[in-house]
Protein backbone atom coordinates (compact mmCIF):
# COMPACT_ATOMS: atom_id res chain seq x y z
CA UNK A 1 0.00 0.00 0.00
CA UNK A 2 1.31 3.45 -0.86
CA UNK A 3 2.13 5.71 2.06
CA UNK A 4 0.00 8.74 2.78
CA UNK A 5 1.20 12.30 3.06
CA UNK A 6 -1.21 14.63 4.78
CA UNK A 7 -1.05 18.26 5.78
CA UNK A 8 1.91 18.93 8.08
CA UNK A 9 2.74 15.26 8.59
CA UNK A 10 6.14 13.91 7.68
CA UNK A 11 6.45 11.45 4.82
CA UNK A 12 5.50 7.83 5.54
CA UNK A 13 3.43 8.72 8.61
CA UNK A 14 -0.23 7.75 8.57
CA UNK A 15 -2.74 10.40 9.62
CA UNK A 16 -4.53 10.43 12.94
CA UNK A 17 -8.27 10.14 12.26
CA UNK A 18 -11.27 11.06 14.38
CA UNK A 19 -14.82 9.98 13.54
CA UNK A 20 -18.01 11.47 14.89
CA UNK A 21 -19.80 8.56 16.51
CA UNK A 22 -22.16 6.61 14.23
CA UNK A 23 -23.93 3.28 14.44
CA UNK A 24 -21.29 0.90 13.11
CA UNK A 25 -18.22 3.13 13.01
CA UNK A 26 -16.57 0.96 15.65
CA UNK A 27 -16.32 -1.86 13.10
CA UNK A 28 -14.62 0.43 10.60
CA UNK A 29 -12.27 1.80 13.26
CA UNK A 30 -11.17 -1.66 14.39
CA UNK A 31 -10.11 -2.53 10.85
CA UNK A 32 -8.31 0.80 10.31
CA UNK A 33 -6.44 0.34 13.59
CA UNK A 34 -5.38 -3.11 12.43
CA UNK A 35 -3.97 -1.41 9.32
CA UNK A 36 -1.89 0.88 11.52
CA UNK A 37 -4.06 4.02 11.70
CA UNK A 38 -4.59 5.95 14.91
CA UNK A 39 -8.39 6.31 15.15
CA UNK A 40 -10.84 7.50 17.79
CA UNK A 41 -14.53 8.30 18.19
CA UNK A 42 -16.10 11.54 19.38
CA UNK A 43 -19.40 10.82 21.21
CA UNK A 44 -22.43 12.07 19.30
CA UNK A 45 -23.99 13.48 22.48
CA UNK A 46 -21.07 15.91 22.77
CA UNK A 47 -21.92 17.67 19.51
CA UNK A 48 -25.22 19.52 19.73
CA UNK A 49 -25.12 22.97 21.29
CA UNK A 50 -27.47 25.95 21.13
CA UNK A 51 -29.33 26.46 17.84
CA UNK A 52 -26.89 25.86 14.95
CA UNK A 53 -23.78 25.94 17.15
CA UNK A 54 -21.87 22.87 18.31
CA UNK A 55 -20.65 22.52 21.89
CA UNK A 56 -17.25 23.75 23.00
CA UNK A 57 -16.68 20.27 24.41
CA UNK A 58 -16.96 18.81 20.93
CA UNK A 59 -14.62 21.37 19.41
CA UNK A 60 -12.06 20.82 22.18
CA UNK A 61 -12.09 17.05 21.59
CA UNK A 62 -10.94 17.50 18.01
CA UNK A 63 -7.19 16.86 17.94
CA UNK A 64 -6.29 14.98 14.80
CA UNK A 65 -5.11 15.25 11.23
CA UNK A 66 -8.44 14.19 9.73
CA UNK A 67 -11.96 14.59 11.10
CA UNK A 68 -14.75 12.56 9.48
CA UNK A 69 -18.28 13.61 10.33
CA UNK A 70 -21.62 12.26 9.12
CA UNK A 71 -23.49 15.19 10.70
CA UNK A 72 -23.67 18.02 8.14
CA UNK A 73 -24.88 20.55 10.67
CA UNK A 74 -23.47 20.75 14.21
CA UNK A 75 -20.82 18.14 13.47
CA UNK A 76 -19.59 19.80 10.31
CA UNK A 77 -19.65 23.36 11.67
CA UNK A 78 -17.77 22.25 14.78
CA UNK A 79 -15.12 20.59 12.66
CA UNK A 80 -14.83 23.77 10.57
CA UNK A 81 -14.26 25.87 13.70
CA UNK A 82 -11.66 23.39 14.92
CA UNK A 83 -9.90 23.61 11.56
CA UNK A 84 -9.81 27.41 11.81
CA UNK A 85 -8.26 27.03 15.27
CA UNK A 86 -5.58 24.70 13.90
CA UNK A 87 -6.89 21.63 15.74
CA UNK A 88 -7.23 19.60 12.54
CA UNK A 89 -5.91 19.84 8.99
CA UNK A 90 -8.62 18.10 7.01
CA UNK A 91 -12.39 17.57 7.14
CA UNK A 92 -14.28 14.79 5.41
CA UNK A 93 -18.08 14.78 5.25
CA UNK A 94 -19.48 11.26 5.19
CA UNK A 95 -22.76 11.95 3.44
CA UNK A 96 -25.62 9.58 4.19
CA UNK A 97 -29.22 9.56 3.10
CA UNK A 98 -31.01 10.23 6.36
CA UNK A 99 -30.60 14.01 6.24
CA UNK A 100 -31.82 14.62 2.70
CA UNK A 101 -34.50 11.94 3.00
CA UNK A 102 -36.06 13.95 5.82
CA UNK A 103 -36.32 16.89 3.42
CA UNK A 104 -38.39 14.86 0.95
CA UNK A 105 -41.66 16.26 -0.28
CA UNK A 106 -44.50 14.75 -2.32
CA UNK A 107 -42.95 15.04 -5.76
CA UNK A 108 -41.25 11.89 -7.01
CA UNK A 109 -38.03 13.50 -8.12
CA UNK A 110 -35.37 11.88 -6.01
CA UNK A 111 -32.39 13.80 -7.34
CA UNK A 112 -34.26 17.07 -6.71
CA UNK A 113 -34.98 16.05 -3.14
CA UNK A 114 -31.35 15.22 -2.53
CA UNK A 115 -30.26 18.44 -4.16
CA UNK A 116 -32.68 20.51 -2.08
CA UNK A 117 -31.37 19.19 1.21
CA UNK A 118 -27.74 19.25 0.17
CA UNK A 119 -28.03 22.88 -0.89
CA UNK A 120 -28.58 23.62 2.77
CA UNK A 121 -25.07 22.33 3.28
CA UNK A 122 -23.68 24.31 0.37
CA UNK A 123 -24.55 27.55 2.14
CA UNK A 124 -22.97 26.56 5.45
CA UNK A 125 -19.51 27.54 6.63
CA UNK A 126 -18.97 23.87 7.31
CA UNK A 127 -19.15 22.83 3.68
CA UNK A 128 -16.83 25.67 2.70
CA UNK A 129 -14.20 24.20 5.01
CA UNK A 130 -14.83 20.61 3.94
CA UNK A 131 -11.95 19.11 1.98
CA UNK A 132 -13.74 16.08 0.56
CA UNK A 133 -17.11 14.34 0.64
CA UNK A 134 -17.78 10.61 0.94
CA UNK A 135 -21.19 9.53 -0.37
CA UNK A 136 -22.80 6.26 0.72
CA UNK A 137 -23.77 5.15 -2.81
CA UNK A 138 -23.00 5.85 -6.45
CA UNK A 139 -26.47 7.38 -6.69
CA UNK A 140 -25.76 9.94 -3.94
CA UNK A 141 -22.28 10.64 -5.32
CA UNK A 142 -23.76 11.49 -8.73
CA UNK A 143 -26.38 13.78 -7.19
CA UNK A 144 -23.74 15.57 -5.13
CA UNK A 145 -21.40 16.11 -8.06
CA UNK A 146 -24.10 17.27 -10.48
CA UNK A 147 -26.17 19.50 -8.25
CA UNK A 148 -24.22 20.64 -5.21
CA UNK A 149 -20.48 21.14 -5.10
CA UNK A 150 -17.21 20.86 -6.94
CA UNK A 151 -15.48 19.57 -3.82
CA UNK A 152 -13.85 16.17 -4.35
CA UNK A 153 -16.53 13.53 -3.90
CA UNK A 154 -15.91 9.82 -3.42
CA UNK A 155 -18.07 6.78 -2.79
CA UNK A 156 -17.79 4.46 0.19
CA UNK A 157 -20.66 2.09 0.79
CA UNK A 158 -22.27 1.88 4.18
CA UNK A 159 -21.14 -1.52 5.38
CA UNK A 160 -23.17 -4.35 6.85
CA UNK A 161 -22.14 -6.39 9.88
CA UNK A 162 -21.91 -9.80 8.23
CA UNK A 163 -21.37 -11.51 11.60
CA UNK A 164 -24.47 -10.10 13.27
CA UNK A 165 -26.53 -10.51 10.10
CA UNK A 166 -25.71 -14.07 9.11
CA UNK A 167 -27.68 -17.23 8.31
CA UNK A 168 -28.94 -18.99 11.42
CA UNK A 169 -31.78 -21.39 12.30
CA UNK A 170 -35.20 -19.68 12.30
CA UNK A 171 -37.00 -19.13 15.60
CA UNK A 172 -40.79 -19.65 15.77
CA UNK A 173 -41.37 -16.52 17.88
CA UNK A 174 -39.89 -14.36 15.10
CA UNK A 175 -41.44 -16.25 12.20
CA UNK A 176 -43.13 -14.49 9.27
CA UNK A 177 -43.70 -15.38 5.64
CA UNK A 178 -42.79 -11.96 4.28
CA UNK A 179 -40.91 -9.23 6.14
CA UNK A 180 -40.97 -5.48 5.48
CA UNK A 181 -38.77 -3.09 7.46
CA UNK A 182 -39.69 0.55 6.93
CA UNK A 183 -38.84 3.97 8.31
CA UNK A 184 -42.17 5.58 9.15
CA UNK A 185 -40.52 8.92 9.96
CA UNK A 186 -40.22 10.15 6.38
CA UNK A 187 -43.40 10.42 4.32
CA UNK A 188 -41.36 10.53 1.12
CA UNK A 189 -40.42 6.87 1.68
CA UNK A 190 -44.03 5.71 1.88
CA UNK A 191 -45.61 6.91 -1.36
CA UNK A 192 -45.83 3.45 -2.97
CA UNK A 193 -47.44 1.67 -0.02
CA UNK A 194 -51.08 2.42 -0.82
CA UNK A 195 -50.66 1.10 -4.36
CA UNK A 196 -48.77 -1.90 -3.00
CA UNK A 197 -51.59 -2.73 -0.58
CA UNK A 198 -54.23 -2.40 -3.31
CA UNK A 199 -52.42 -4.71 -5.73
CA UNK A 200 -51.63 -7.18 -2.96
CA UNK A 201 -55.36 -7.43 -2.19
CA UNK A 202 -56.52 -7.44 -5.83
CA UNK A 203 -54.17 -10.28 -6.74
CA UNK A 204 -55.43 -12.24 -3.72
CA UNK A 205 -52.01 -12.91 -2.27
CA UNK A 206 -52.32 -15.53 0.51
CA UNK A 207 -49.11 -14.68 2.40
CA UNK A 208 -48.84 -12.73 5.63
CA UNK A 209 -46.55 -9.71 5.95
CA UNK A 210 -44.86 -8.48 9.13
CA UNK A 211 -43.94 -4.79 9.19
CA UNK A 212 -41.15 -3.62 11.48
CA UNK A 213 -40.30 0.01 12.15
CA UNK A 214 -41.85 3.02 13.79
CA UNK A 215 -42.43 6.73 13.31
CA UNK A 216 -45.14 9.39 13.10
CA UNK A 217 -46.65 7.98 9.87
CA UNK A 218 -47.03 4.42 11.13
CA UNK A 219 -50.69 4.82 12.18
CA UNK A 220 -51.49 6.42 8.83
CA UNK A 221 -50.01 3.42 6.97
CA UNK A 222 -51.82 0.99 9.26
CA UNK A 223 -55.11 2.66 8.30
CA UNK A 224 -54.24 2.30 4.61
CA UNK A 225 -53.68 -1.43 5.10
CA UNK A 226 -57.04 -1.77 6.84
CA UNK A 227 -58.76 0.28 4.14
CA UNK A 228 -57.32 -2.10 1.52
CA UNK A 229 -58.85 -5.04 3.41
CA UNK A 230 -55.55 -6.52 4.59
CA UNK A 231 -56.01 -6.25 8.37
CA UNK A 232 -55.89 -10.03 8.69
CA UNK A 233 -52.71 -10.43 6.65
CA UNK A 234 -50.50 -7.57 7.78
CA UNK A 235 -49.04 -7.13 11.26
CA UNK A 236 -47.25 -3.99 12.48
CA UNK A 237 -44.80 -4.71 15.31
CA UNK A 238 -43.01 -1.37 15.58
CA UNK A 239 -39.36 -1.07 16.51
CA UNK A 240 -37.50 -4.23 17.53
CA UNK A 241 -33.97 -4.53 18.87
CA UNK A 242 -33.34 -8.13 17.81
CA UNK A 243 -34.09 -7.63 14.14
CA UNK A 244 -31.49 -10.16 12.98
CA UNK A 245 -33.78 -13.00 14.14
CA UNK A 246 -36.67 -11.64 12.09
CA UNK A 247 -34.52 -11.72 8.95
CA UNK A 248 -33.52 -15.34 9.41
CA UNK A 249 -37.07 -16.39 10.30
CA UNK A 250 -38.76 -15.03 7.14
CA UNK A 251 -38.84 -16.30 3.56
CA UNK A 252 -38.61 -13.00 1.69
CA UNK A 253 -37.98 -9.30 2.29
CA UNK A 254 -40.09 -6.72 0.47
CA UNK A 255 -39.11 -3.05 0.36
CA UNK A 256 -41.61 -0.86 -1.55
CA UNK A 257 -39.84 2.37 -0.62
CA UNK A 258 -40.23 5.51 -2.71
CA UNK A 259 -37.05 7.15 -1.41
CA UNK A 260 -33.73 5.43 -0.74
CA UNK A 261 -30.06 6.28 -1.02
CA UNK A 262 -28.79 2.74 -0.54
CA UNK A 263 -31.01 0.37 1.45
CA UNK A 264 -29.56 -0.72 4.78
CA UNK A 265 -32.39 -3.13 5.61
CA UNK A 266 -31.99 -4.80 2.22
CA UNK A 267 -28.27 -5.24 2.95
CA UNK A 268 -29.03 -6.76 6.35
CA UNK A 269 -31.54 -9.20 4.89
CA UNK A 270 -29.18 -10.14 2.05
CA UNK A 271 -26.39 -10.77 4.54
CA UNK A 272 -28.82 -13.07 6.35
CA UNK A 273 -29.32 -15.03 3.09
CA UNK A 274 -32.77 -13.56 2.38
CA UNK A 275 -33.62 -12.37 -1.16
CA UNK A 276 -35.62 -9.18 -1.70
CA UNK A 277 -38.20 -7.59 -3.93
CA UNK A 278 -37.68 -3.81 -3.89
CA UNK A 279 -38.45 -0.69 -5.83
CA UNK A 280 -35.91 0.53 -8.37
CA UNK A 281 -35.16 3.75 -6.51
CA UNK A 282 -31.94 5.61 -5.69
CA UNK A 283 -29.19 3.23 -4.61
CA UNK A 284 -31.33 0.08 -4.33
CA UNK A 285 -30.14 -1.35 -7.71
CA UNK A 286 -26.61 -1.18 -6.26
CA UNK A 287 -27.70 -3.61 -3.53
CA UNK A 288 -30.17 -5.84 -5.40
CA UNK A 289 -28.86 -7.54 -8.54
CA UNK A 290 -31.81 -8.11 -10.85
CA UNK A 291 -32.76 -11.78 -11.12
CA UNK A 292 -29.72 -12.81 -9.08
CA UNK A 293 -30.30 -11.61 -5.51
CA UNK A 294 -33.87 -10.40 -5.99
CA UNK A 295 -36.01 -8.16 -8.17
CA UNK A 296 -36.49 -4.40 -8.52
CA UNK A 297 -39.45 -2.61 -10.08
CA UNK A 298 -41.55 0.50 -9.51
CA UNK A 299 -44.62 -1.11 -11.06
CA UNK A 300 -46.56 -2.28 -7.99
CA UNK A 301 -48.52 -4.82 -10.03
CA UNK A 302 -45.30 -6.40 -11.25
CA UNK A 303 -43.83 -5.98 -7.75
CA UNK A 304 -46.56 -8.20 -6.29
CA UNK A 305 -46.19 -10.71 -9.14
CA UNK A 306 -42.47 -11.03 -8.32
CA UNK A 307 -43.39 -11.73 -4.72
CA UNK A 308 -45.68 -14.53 -5.86
CA UNK A 309 -42.96 -15.98 -8.11
CA UNK A 310 -40.44 -16.18 -5.29
CA UNK A 311 -42.83 -17.31 -2.57
CA UNK A 312 -43.91 -20.23 -4.76
CA UNK A 313 -40.35 -21.25 -5.70
CA UNK A 314 -38.34 -22.31 -2.64
CA UNK A 315 -35.38 -23.44 -4.74
CA UNK A 316 -35.02 -20.06 -6.44
CA UNK A 317 -35.32 -18.24 -3.11
CA UNK A 318 -32.52 -20.37 -1.70
CA UNK A 319 -30.32 -19.73 -4.76
CA UNK A 320 -30.91 -15.99 -4.58
CA UNK A 321 -30.25 -16.02 -0.84
CA UNK A 322 -26.83 -17.62 -1.38
CA UNK A 323 -26.01 -15.04 -4.05
CA UNK A 324 -27.16 -12.21 -1.77
CA UNK A 325 -24.98 -13.37 1.12
CA UNK A 326 -21.96 -13.71 -1.14
CA UNK A 327 -22.55 -10.23 -2.57
CA UNK A 328 -22.66 -8.67 0.90
CA UNK A 329 -19.39 -10.31 1.91
CA UNK A 330 -17.65 -9.34 -1.32
CA UNK A 331 -18.99 -5.81 -1.80
CA UNK A 332 -20.47 -4.51 1.47
CA UNK A 333 -18.48 -5.98 4.35
CA UNK A 334 -16.81 -3.48 6.67
CA UNK A 335 -13.44 -4.84 5.57
CA UNK A 336 -14.30 -3.81 2.02
CA UNK A 337 -15.51 -0.41 3.27
CA UNK A 338 -12.22 0.13 5.10
CA UNK A 339 -10.35 -0.61 1.87
CA UNK A 340 -12.49 1.98 0.11
CA UNK A 341 -11.80 4.53 2.85
CA UNK A 342 -8.02 4.03 2.69
CA UNK A 343 -8.21 4.35 -1.09
CA UNK A 344 -10.01 7.68 -0.68
CA UNK A 345 -7.29 8.98 1.62
CA UNK A 346 -4.65 7.90 -0.86
CA UNK A 347 -6.41 9.62 -3.75
CA UNK A 348 -6.63 12.83 -1.74
CA UNK A 349 -3.18 12.93 -0.18
CA UNK A 350 -0.73 10.49 -1.72
CA UNK A 351 2.62 12.05 -2.44
CA UNK A 352 3.79 12.07 -6.01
Amino acid sequence: MAQIKLGKLEDNVKPRIQFLEWRDNILLLDILRHLGYSCSLIPLKAVRGILPLPTLSYINQIKSDVVITHNPYHGLIGAAIAKKLGKTNTIGLRLKGNYWEESADKEIDYAHRAGFALKLLQNSIGLEETDFIVACSDFLKEVTEKKITDKPCYMMYEGVDTMRFRPRPPKPEYSSEILCVMNFKVRGKLLYLKSFFDYYKDLQMPYTITFLGDGPYRKYIEKQAVHAGLEGQITFKGYVGDIEHYYTSCKLLVHPSSLETLGMVVQEAASSKVPAVTTRIGGLPEVVYEGITGYTTNDMGLFVEKIEQLMSDEEKRAWMGINARNLMIKKFSWKRCAEQFVSILEKEYISN
